[in-house]
């Protein structure tokens, strides 16, 4: 795929809407193939993007030092919101929004409904969030929790299962993020495909879903990519970012 080509069909015309100034993406499945390998062309359009002026912000349940990391080798923002939004990182500095404690009645409560089931998985560590295997039903273990009153969310990433205080999600991480930043939300565009995006979709009014992304996210989303994973980032960035650079090369 030619990035230059790309870019050019994208909308020039001048809009209503403001500036586009950042681009708050999901990882897995969103910036990745199917098998979660990063192409070269995704780091070429990351690193376009971020010459054109625009920050790229990597929003994942993935943990911090990773998604951090994966930001700094990417050419991204040096800005991640990870672990679903419960821990943000700004210039190296990282800052646990949730309250892990209810993480651990959480996982005492669904080892006792699932027995064995319940596995952690073998990821990098956590702040603030555990990772799940998918080898229990999840929509009972939603009403588990609910009935014991343990505040948490659990969402399926489609790599595993999310655990994060309620008060954690991708929207109120990227709220903070922004803040800091002092960028305003509708100068945000939002990249995504799954459940832990909706947060997120539901706040931001420029979202893009990619072609793998599931029925709920794309049913809120302001544009569907025809295609899937990287490449449809690349086609939802490219239609819906405003010009604001005459280049373009890379």
């Amino acid at each position: 795929m030619r990035i230059t080509k790309t870019l050019k069909s994208a909308q020039r015309k001048n809009t209503q809407e403001m500036r586009v100034k950042a681009i708050i993406t999901d990882v897995d499945y969103t910036l990745t193939d199917e098998k979660l390998r990063i192409a070269p062309d995704i780091v070429k359009f990351i690193q376009y993007l971020r010459n054109l002026g625009l920050d790229v912000i990597l929003c994942t349940g993935r943990g911090v030092y990773e998604t951090y990391s994966l930001a700094l080798y990417l050419g991204a923002s040096p800005a991640v919101i990870a672990e679903n939004g419960a821990v943000i990182c700004f210039m190296g500095k990282i800052k646990v929004l949730g309250d892990k404690k209810v993480l651990k009645k959480a996982l005492n409560a669904l080892k006792e409904s699932f027995g064995d089931e319940v596995r952690e998985g073998s990821f990098t560590p956590r702040l603030c969030e555990l990772v799940l295997e998918r080898k229990f039903p999840i929509d009972e273990a939603r009403k588990i929790l609910r009935a014991k009153n343990i505040d948490v969310n659990i969402v399926d990433s489609k790599v595993a299962y999310l655990v994060t205080p309620k008060n954690a999600d991708k929207w109120t991480g990227t709220q903070r993020i922004l803040e800091i930043m002092k960028i305003d939300p509708k100068e945000v565009i939002a990249v995504g495909d799954s459940e832990n995006d909706i947060p997120l979709f539901k706040n931001i009014e420029r979202t893009i879903a990619v072609g793998n992304a599931i029925e709920d996210v794309k049913a809120i989303a302001k544009y569907v990519a025809s295609e899937p994973y990287w490449r449809g980032f690349i086609e939802g960035v490219s239609r819906l970012v405003l010009s604001q650079t005459s280049r373009d090369r890379i």
